[in-house]
């Protein structure tokens, strides 16, 4: 029974983080006329971002929020002003093309900095309440070169190497 009660909430949680993003996609092509395909993996960048901090600093992945939030918003300012201002009236094949690229740009970095193996981080959620033991690992991918920098150093690489 308490494994059906876990596998429920922790359907509802991913469930929620699902709505979220998809929030987000549909605010972001309802105002500005941009679909943007990267916005997914801009979110998987945000997470490991969130665990960069936490394995450089110390701090609880929860409580990373207060550092990865202004980042992203920061980032987020920067792609606008450089790439999305100016495929306001573009052709809709070529807004797709660049949300792709930037899509492959996050996915590659990634990769290349964090490496491709899953592993698992404890939170302090896993202390909170007997039942939310399912909580108690975040899947992370294990970091393939020890850098803090790295995923923010291979963004500039591949932007620069095009």
């Amino acid at each position: 029974m308490q494994t059906l009660i876990e596998a429920c909430i922790q359907g509802i949680i991913i469930g929620a983080i699902y709505a979220v993003i998809a929030f987000g996609l549909a605010l972001v092509h309802s105002v500005s006329g941009v679909l943007n395909f990267a916005h997914g993996h801009f979110v998987v960048l945000a997470m490991y971002l969130s665990l960069i901090v936490h394995q450089t600093l110390g701090l609880d992945p929860y409580a990373s929020v207060v550092i990865v939030v202004p980042l992203m918003f920061a980032l987020g300012v920067v792609l606008y002003f450089v790439i999305f201002r100016r495929l306001a009236g573009a052709n809709i094949l070529t807004i797709i093309q660049v949300t792709l690229g930037l899509m492959f740009i996050v996915e590659s970095g990634l990769l290349m900095t964090q490496g491709g193996q899953r592993d698992t981080d404890r939170t302090s959620v896993c202390y909170l309440h007997p039942a939310s033991q399912f909580l108690a690992y975040l899947p992370r991918m294990r970091r393939a070169h020890p850098t803090p920098h790295a995923p923010v150093r291979a963004l500039f690489v591949a932007a620069a190497t095009r």
